[in-house]
């Protein structure tokens, strides 16, 4: 059966392409892969986003261009690239719903823009060679913060121990449960502990498990693997 996806003053099919309003920024003057997955899950249902968590997501480019959300079952149009994908999960009465975001990017050039992200984060001990490292966090509002602080702390502990690397970002997450409402927690502490370092220079991929704790209680985590450049060996 077909599902309404509804975005502040619009409501489309799932068979319907979207465009995400999404926008360039930092150095790399690219769209955040955090960003876009935000703005997908804002396309979700309202009530399905409501109790909806992302499980995963992939992507397999990054891009600096204006960005189309479709439904898996919608073929992309002519000439369009897909880019990444992200999938959603919620609790039902006939068990679990699922549903999974496909992103193709378009040819004009998104517009700059800054984020408002309001949460601070700080490392609680100096950076560990291993790429690993503590942060404490707090201001965490809504689900773009939720993971672009996941997203920031990990590159934070790859960029501390390794001034080498660059061009760091994120090529997907796996092992999630996070929330499409927002997490309870607004503080506390993270911790990254890097799994794995593939490849070879200039070209790697590292994985690491981020692990949040709140203030008040309440814990989340997921597994996010970067795509990275060096000009050194990293053994």
């Amino acid at each position: 059966m077909a599902t309404s996806l509804t975005h502040p003053g619009k409501a489309f099919s799932t068979s319907d392409l979207h465009s995400l309003d999404v926008f360039r920024s930092g150095a790399q003057d690219m769209v955040e892969a955090a960003q876009i997955i935000a703005r997908a899950a804002e396309a979700l249902p309202r009530d399905f986003a409501a109790r909806a968590v992302l499980t995963d997501a992939v992507f397999a480019k990054t891009t600096g261009n204006r960005v189309l959300c479709l439904r898996d079952e919608a073929p992309p149009p002519e000439g369009l690239t897909l880019i990444g994908e992200a999938r959603f999960a919620a609790p039902s009465g006939r068990g679990q719903e699922a549903v999974t975001l496909r992103f193709a990017e378009l040819a004009e050039a998104a517009e700059r823009g800054q984020s408002a992200e309001t949460f601070v984060y700080e490392p609680l001990a100096a950076p560990a060679l291993s790429l690993s490292g503590d942060f404490a966090f707090a201001g965490l509002a809504g689900f773009e913060d939720l993971l672009s602080l996941i997203v920031e702390t990990a590159t934070a502990a790859h960029q501390a121990a390794r001034p080498g690397f660059r061009d760091i970002r994120l090529a997907g997450c796996r092992q999630t449960a996070l929330p499409v409402a927002g997490a309870a927690m607004t503080a506390g502490k993270l911790n990254v502990r890097h799994l794995a370092l593939k490849g070879e220079a200039p070209l790697l991929r590292s994985t690491s498990l981020v692990e949040l704790e709140g203030a008040g209680g309440g814990s989340l985590s997921a597994v996010v693997t970067f795509i990275l450049q060096t000009a050194v060996s990293a053994s």
